[in-house]
């Protein structure tokens, strides 16, 4: 222990000798560290930390397959009569249970407000594994077929935020959707699902109405037993789907069933992109190794006298080694403390800036704990280790006949220290080349993605939504009638241009909900008259198309004419026109919902639109799946958006106007959603923005330490050849010979660092190929760009030494001492 105390006093008292070489290698180490130390939190949160669901590696979610008629699949929630089958026919789940995500608008004395929640069965929460912080989870004995149970289960923030955590909670009523149900339990913090549910009432699924069974509306998890295999699993789903549509042709001779774990399925957008950022972050800690390795190697060739020294005092190469490394240890540690103030003080705003704020909530809280702090601890120390070593096991063996025949003079870098310098900077480049292809291939995807068309005008437009109580308004001729009466007193206000109503927005795939509908094509070629299309489902009231500057390229919009009473109508987009109807005038054909031998009315196709980007702007408009547009008169629905298009000012000042109508219909009708659709087409892409913020600075920061590291090396070769540059300038050479000479020495280690870095990230962009839109990983304008900027960046690296080399006074240099 002694001898541990005196060698960390003495490695301490050496690097506060050298003050200048301490900031700077702390500096480098504590950005790369910091760097990793803040994405780690993220993947520690997201990737690592366990969910609040017990046993949830067995827990899968699944899913119906339906197979179109032009070989196409497309995966739907599951019906009903599957959930039955699951439960009667299969032998692989020790639970199941289902579920469907709803909002709910509860009303006290005060005031009402919606809230997300899901209705479920009684065995949802056990099959996840839910306990109740108090009271009870809901049970199978909640639910009545047909008529749910008036109980409801409280989240955790919910009680805390609307109830105060009030401890006598439970037995008391809650009105909900205008209907008393008791509250029988509370749910630990954290259990917020799906999309950031906050209540749980059952879901009364009724197994024997006809009219249900073969919907697909609910969403069904089943945990797995112990010992069986998701692919096991599959399999015998596979073979349940095949029975299933041998008994039952009509209903499932197109359908499958598709198991998905709840883990992976959660993470199925956000690891890609997480990995691609740890990744980066690495190469980021890679090159401040590096260059704190080159001021380590370069500042022991300086050292070798003292070394040498210390060698023939009798020092053994065990005592010297442990005094350097431990010099190391003390810089990286000092880096890793750095590292982590850095991300304590950055991730809060990161987090703000990243898309986790609509993920589900436990993911929300990212932050600096044990697991964090022990990972960048770990890593400084493996850190210190890598950078201190080649250059420790170089001094400890000091050529002590070489050193003292020189007397004791500064010793000049070996050729071959020089050689080891000259790799580490080609490497120190080849890093920053793969981390800058990294973050131009991002940023230019970001780019391709803010200038797409999303085939919708989404300036000066503010959207809310309404949903109406089926207690309140159980005719759907109120429902109508209230809209209609918002829409006229919306567009009687002065600020107010237009408005209109829609069941769902633009780019609602991006938001994780997604409605869909069957429907048949008249005279559309099919097997058999049970099979059936998916569209993409659209309500819309009139003048909605001409709010959101969708052009109608042929027949007409929706008005006055379309009417309860009217023919059924509807208009289409040219996706579903190239798709079904190729070559033909779509204007006059009929559709219908369901197959063609159900029993709904035929729609007359009055108009054709442009396609609008559905899944979000990384899908290209013409890729988001054929769409209709029913007038919503004909089709009254509870929930609907109003669509509100400002004059002049900026959409957002509508929020309070549109609240004091909404306020004047019916006081007890809570406003939600509200957003401007300009807020909604940036946030479809919120992930690519963010995860190109992140890798545009440590492509940076990647350049400028590669940058530092040249100039570093070079300011050290000119230093270490001041009598070589001397010799030369004595014999004749020129002010320009000498620069170039420098220079020349410089470019090429960049020239060999490029070549390197290119070859590497030609071949790792590869993997992050799935993340870019609208670039190929091997784009060449990209690569012109990175050599382009890092011959520039090398160039004026070396410009200073190369100046201060052509001004080497050759009489100072070669006076005799």
């Amino acid at each position: 222990m002694e001898s541990l105390i005196r060698n960390l006093r003495l490695a301490f008292r050496g690097l506060r000798r050298a003050p200048v070489f301490t900031v700077v290698a702390i500096l480098c180490l504590g950005l790369g560290l910091g760097a990793n130390t803040a994405i780690f939190s993220a993947v520690n949160t997201i990737l690592l930390r366990s969910l609040p669901f017990a046993d949830v590696d067995r827990i899968m979610q699944i899913g119906n397959v339906y197979t179109r008629a032009d070989g196409g699949t497309q995966r739907v929630s599951a019906s009903p009569f599957n959930y039955r089958a699951y439960q009667e026919r299969t032998e692989i789940y020790e639970r199941l249970g289902a579920l469907r995500a709803r909002s709910f608008v509860i009303s006290g004395a005060d005031d009402a407000a919606r809230v997300e929640g899901a209705a479920i069965t009684g065995g949802w929460m056990r099959t996840m594994g839910i306990q109740a912080l108090e009271g009870r989870i809901l049970t199978p004995d909640d639910e009545r077929p047909g008529d749910p149970g008036p109980v409801v289960v409280l989240g955790y923030g919910l009680w805390q935020r609307r109830f105060g955590g009030e401890a006598g909670i439970l037995g008391q009523e809650l009105n909900l959707d205008g209907r008393n149900h008791t509250v029988v339990g509370i749910l630990p913090p954290g259990v917020q699902f799906p999309y950031q549910a906050e209540l749980w009432v059952p879901l009364g699924l009724d197994l024997t109405d006809e009219r249900q069974l073969h919907r697909h509306y609910i969403g069904v998890f089943g945990l797995l037993k112990e010992g069986v295999s998701q692919q096991q699993a599959q399999a015998e789903m596979d073979a349940l789907s095949l029975s299933l549509a041998d008994e039952f042709p009509n209903t499932h001779a197109d359908w499958g069933a598709e198991l998905r774990s709840f883990r992976e399925e959660l993470l199925r957008d956000t690891r890609p992109k997480l990995l691609a950022l740890q990744v980066a972050v690495a190469f980021l800690l890679l090159i401040a190794c590096v260059n704190v390795a080159n001021m380590f190697l370069a500042r022991s060739q300086e050292q070798v006298g003292e070394v040498a020294v210390r060698a023939a005092l009798g020092a053994s190469r065990r005592q010297l080694m442990t005094q350097l490394v431990l010099q190391g240890l003390l810089i990286a540690f000092a880096g890793g403390a750095l590292g982590l103030i850095l991300a304590a003080a950055t991730l809060r705003p990161l987090v703000a800036l990243s898309p986790v704020a609509t993920m589900n909530t436990f993911y929300q809280d990212i932050g600096i704990d044990a697991s964090v702090v022990l990972f960048t601890l770990g890593l400084s120390i493996l850190v210190g280790v890598l950078f201190s070593l080649v250059p420790a096991l170089r001094a400890s063996r000091p050529d002590l006949q070489t050193v003292l025949k020189d007397s004791g003079q500064r010793s000049g870098a070996s050729v071959s220290g020089r050689r080891l310098l000259s790799i580490l900077v080609t490497v120190e480049v080849a890093l920053a080349v793969v981390l800058l292809a990294g973050a131009a291939l991002t940023v230019r995807s970001l780019r391709q993605l803010e200038t797409q068309d999303p085939g919708f005008n989404a300036e000066n437009i503010l959207t809310v939504t309404i949903d109406l109580s089926s207690e309140r308004y159980p005719e759907p001729s109120q429902r109508v009638r209230f809209f209609e009466e918002a829409v006229d007193r919306l567009e009687a206000l002065p600020e107010v241009e237009a408005a209109a109503v829609t069941s769902a927005l633009p780019l609602t795939v991006q938001r994780g909900r997604r409605s869909l509908a069957a429907f048949s094509v008249e005279d559309y070629p099919l097997e058999s008259p049970s099979e059936f299309l998916i569209v993409n489902h659209r309500l819309v009231g009139p003048g909605l198309l001409e709010i959101l500057d969708i052009p109608v390229d042929s027949g007409r919009s929706f008005d006055l004419r379309d009417h309860g009473d009217a023919p059924g109508a509807a208009i289409v987009s040219q996706e579903l026109v190239d798709r079904y109807l190729a070559g033909r005038d779509a204007v006059g054909r009929r559709v219908k919902r369901g197959s063609i031998e159900r029993e709904s009315p035929w729609l007359n196709i009055v108009g054709v639109v442009d396609n609008v980007a559905d899944f979000g702007l990384s899908d290209s408009p013409s890729e988001s799946g054929p769409t209709w547009y029913l007038p919503y008169t004909q089709h009254p629905f509870n929930a609907m958006r109003l669509v509100v298009r400002s004059r002049s000012a900026p959409a957002d000042s509508l929020v309070g106007p549109v609240r004091e109508v909404i306020r004047e219909l019916d006081p007890n009708q809570p406003v939600y959603g509200v957003e401007t659709l300009e807020e909604r087409l940036a946030g479809s892409y919120r992930l690519q923005r963010f995860s190109s913020l992140l890798f545009a600075g440590f492509g940076f920061l990647g350049l400028v330490l590669a940058a530092v590291g040249l100039y570093g090396v070079l300011s050290y070769s000119v230093t270490q050849r001041r009598s070589e540059m001397g010799i030369r300038i004595a014999m004749g050479a020129t002010s320009g010979q000498i620069q170039r000479l420098v220079l020349q020495r410089g470019l090429s280690l960049v020239a060999a660092g490029l070549v390197i870095g290119l070859a590497a990230a030609l071949y790792l962009n590869r993997l992050i190929e799935g993340l870019l839109f609208g670039v190929t990983a091997d784009d060449p304008l990209i690569y012109g760009l990175i050599i382009s900027v890092l011959l520039a960046v090398g160039a004026l690296s070396c410009l200073l030494p190369a100046r201060r080399a052509s001004r080497t006074d050759p009489v100072e240099v070669l006076r005799p001492e």
